[in-house]
């Protein structure tokens, strides 16, 4: 396999696992609403949007490996931990980033039920435990599409 190949897949996943995270967070959005994405009043996702970013990311995951290790063609393992690994660090700087921020207030004058779905994107913020469980949950499902379900059989 060429290097050119390798990098082209991790690229394509990486591209796919943000083009379908961010349609996963839109299905979430249509299924929850505003007033079941958040605790309350408050901008924290609720568990149930948390769960369901975590069953989804696994999903995403699943694709965006399976996707790479496709691309990738006969020497597929390096390209997938490559993914993998990229993801688990980007998520997890992410997550050690985001344990010293504040939770934003809403808008003025405006409730949860008011937000549209690009406002909540501005103002929501996820719970610790999701920041670190996410990066996770798609890293494995990265390993389960790249190695297990697509990696053909010589």
């Amino acid at each position: 396999m060429s290097n050119g190949r390798a990098l082209l897949a991790v690229i394509l996943g990486l591209v796919l696992n943000m083009l379908l995270g961010f349609a996963s967070i839109a299905l979430a959005w249509t299924i929850f609403g505003a007033d079941g994405a958040f605790q309350g009043e408050t901008t924290v996702a609720s568990s149930a949007w948390s769960a369901f970013g975590c069953g989804t990311g696994l999903v995403v995951g699943v694709i965006a490996g399976c996707a790479t290790s496709v691309v990738a063609r006969q020497a597929p393992r390096l390209p997938v931990f490559v993914l993998a690994g990229l993801l688990l660090v980007i998520g997890l700087g992410s997550a050690v980033l985001q344990l010293s921020a504040e939770p934003k207030p809403l808008p003025e004058g405006m409730s949860v039920g008011d937000l549209t779905f690009f406002e909540a994107g501005e103002v929501a913020t996820s719970p610790a435990w999701y920041s670190f469980a996410a990066p996770s949950v798609v890293a494995l499902g990265v390993l389960i599409g790249g190695r297990v379900l697509c990696v053909r059989r010589r």
